[in-house]
């Protein structure tokens, strides 16, 4: 018997909460990036941070997902015995945990730059 797919992991849940905070703490940096005017280091910085981490990040959320209705499918999908899908889901269960635990490491890092930056940007 197959079991029924749950991509509830600590780690997996807490990269999707950890994510919608983070982008929220993105945004608040742009509004202040924004407001400190014309500044091109500040922007040239933001653009960075957005594009070579939080876009990074944005692609792992997606991917996730994308695991996760992959892993519906197999559950559904009859031409899998129990064991066979049992081993495909487990397998996508094991991948999910461990990329959701190295993006927790990268948002830690990505939210000590956003509060260094907020820091600087407020002095």
């Amino acid at each position: 018997v197959s079991r029924n797919p749950k991509s509830n992991s600590k780690s997996v849940t807490d990269f999707y909460d950890r994510y919608g905070e983070t982008k929220k703490k993105m945004d608040t940096l742009k509004l202040l990036v924004k407001r400190a005017g014309n500044s091109n280091e500040w922007e040239a910085y933001f653009q960075g941070l957005e594009v070579n981490e939080f876009a990074q990040l944005d692609g792992v959320k997606e991917g996730l997902t994308n695991i996760s209705n992959y892993i519906y499918n197999i559950n559904e999908d009859r031409q899998y015995s129990p064991r066979e899908k049992r081993q495909l889901i487990d397998g996508q269960y094991y991948m999910m945990t461990e990329i959701a635990k190295q993006s927790n490491e990268a948002l830690d890092e990505l939210d000590k730059e956003i509060e260094k930056a907020k820091k600087q940007l407020k002095e």
